[in-house]
């Protein structure tokens, strides 16, 4: 996965709290990531109870607000944490998803198979962008004609890009 970036990219200028004072911008990121932790059983296998990540962030949050770091593991002690390589986890996501539409993101990655090899593509993001948009127009075009095979396929198009595109650009597992 190519996660480089240089620092002429726009994500080393994005900030997402400038409307936040500056004395509760620590905080705000230590519950944020407290609250992945806690909530996502795959981000607690990581980053849970027993590893120095949520042992320095609970011990912050204790300090920034004045209780006992027992206190705070206590309320942030994640719900589970399941290795999210184990099989049972990979079947229990799975079932959220619809088998059919995975099938039909296959059948339109195989109908495009002239078109290169899908796994050594390697598209820039204003690429992934320009694709997502063609097929994002198309999708609308077939949404208002009512034309359901296409609107299939234009789906699974786009969830095949965005796949691409998390593949490419996207955060490694767990982040």
């Amino acid at each position: 996965m190519n996660t480089t970036t240089t620092e002429t990219d726009p994500i080393w200028d994005d900030t997402q709290m400038d409307e936040i004072p500056n004395d509760q911008k620590k905080t705000r990121a230590i519950l944020h990531a407290l609250t992945r932790i806690k909530e996502d059983p795959r981000v607690a296998w990581y980053c849970g109870v027993g590893t120095q990540g949520w042992a320095l962030l609970t011990e912050a949050l204790a300090a920034e607000q004045g209780k006992s770091v027992r206190e705070i593991r206590k309320a942030w002690n994640p719900k589970h944490a399941d290795n999210p390589e184990n099989p049972k986890v990979i079947r229990e996501t799975a079932a959220f998803a619809s088998p059919e539409f995975f099938r039909r993101m296959d059948k339109e990655l195989q109908s495009n198979a002239s078109k290169g090899d899908w796994k050594a593509w390697n598209p820039d993001r204003m690429t992934c962008m320009d694709e997502l948009h063609h097929h994002l127009r198309k999708l609308g075009r077939a949404i208002r004609l009512n034309d359901k095979e296409r609107i299939a396929e234009f789906c699974a198009d786009i969830a095949n890009v965005a796949m691409k595109t998390a593949e490419v650009h996207g955060a490694e597992d767990g982040e």
